[in-house]
């Protein structure tokens, strides 16, 4: 049976273990950052001697413990600027070696690594790794300064497209990071991708963030979607305070929820209190008392209605997924 997968799990990391990961000093000073290290029990400590291992092994303990089977792991590239890293603009690295390694040492993890295209070899790492076994590629526009409409950019999707490897694209409101370049989050910047057949996941549904005033793209998802068959969503981070009130509609949303990946955010939190007026008490309590982030988190989804086949579906999108996985697991579909 078709392995259930998660396309949508944040690796972290400070650099121990010569992992090469890197956490900026002002991204440690987000509300956001603070928030993450305290519902995970993570230390000052912690962050200096083995955070990076020890956060692999959390996410390979959880999703063992889960009906979900895999989870891609994912990378996160500098901002770059002229060839260069900008330092000064760069809030995170996850390299992608360190994505490759985690991948080849724990059976859970799947690797999606992040290649800003404006690295001056950018369409070389593709190909690079393509042949590592790369299931995706990782992009948060607004706060790696990518700009998905840059006509610089072509190459890089003429590559994309060839090898058939998806682009997870953040698109919609943006809150753990900085948005440096917010307008980068939009649907309609992805038209040249996917006019040239690039595969798309956009993460998050393309949903705004509550209260943020930012506009809502959900009609013009509807029509996208009809238009290509090459793009996608996930409903990674639709149960948390940010993005909740759209999370019932979308999974019910005849059109939307067909096309819709499976994705947790981990470790951004999930539950159900959200969801009480569509639940009811009884069902909330019952979801909220399941420990297992994963389980909890893909339990809550399918309670809201998404359909069962959506931890499945990224078998018809990822790249090389038969090298990690095969075509058949244990897990049930």
């Amino acid at each position: 049976m078709l392995a259930k997968i998660d396309v949508h799990v944040h690796l972290v990391g400070a650099g121990c273990y010569d992992s090469g990961c890197f956490v900026s000093p002002e991204f440690k000073k987000r509300y956001t950052f603070r928030m993450i290290k305290l519902l995970m029990g993570i230390t000052d400590e912690d962050i200096q001697t083995d955070i990076d291992q020890a956060w692999v092994q959390k996410i390979q303990s959880g999703l063992e413990a889960s009906e979900v089977s895999c989870g891609v792991a994912l990378g996160f590239d500098a901002v770059i600027k002229e060839g260069q890293i900008d330092h000064k603009r760069t809030q995170m690295m996850i390299p992608n070696d360190w994505v490759f390694k985690v991948a080849r040492e724990n059976k859970s993890l799947l690797p999606g690594p992040s290649i800003n295209p404006y690295r001056s070899n950018a369409v070389e790492l593709l190909d690079e790794c393509f042949e590592r076994k790369a299931v995706l590629i990782k992009w948060l526009p607004s706060t790696q300064r990518i700009d998905p409409a840059d006509p610089a950019l072509t190459p890089f999707y003429r590559r994309a497209a060839e090898l058939g490897i998806p682009l997870l694209v953040h698109i919609g409101g943006e809150r753990t990071f900085e948005s440096l370049n917010p307008e980068f989050n939009f649907l309609h910047r992805l038209d040249t991708a996917l006019e040239m057949g690039v595969k798309i996941i956009c993460a998050h549904s393309a949903t705004p963030i509550l209260a943020s005033g930012e506009p809502s793209q959900l009609g013009e998802l509807e029509v996208y979607l009809k238009r290509y068959p090459h793009l996608w969503v996930d409903n990674s981070g639709m149960c948390n305070p940010g993005r909740f009130n759209h999370t019932h509609a979308l999974a019910n949303h005849p059109l939307i929820a067909q096309r819709t990946l499976y994705g947790s955010d981990w470790p951004v939190p999930s539950n159900a209190f959200y969801f009480l007026p569509k639940l009811g008490v009884r069902k909330v309590w019952k979801l909220d008392r399941i420990k297992n982030y994963f389980q909890r988190d893909f339990a809550i989804k399918q309670a809201l209605g998404y359909p069962s086949g959506s931890a499945t579906l990224a078998h018809k999108v990822l790249a090389n997924l038969e090298h990690w996985v095969g075509s058949d697991t244990n897990s049930s579909s």
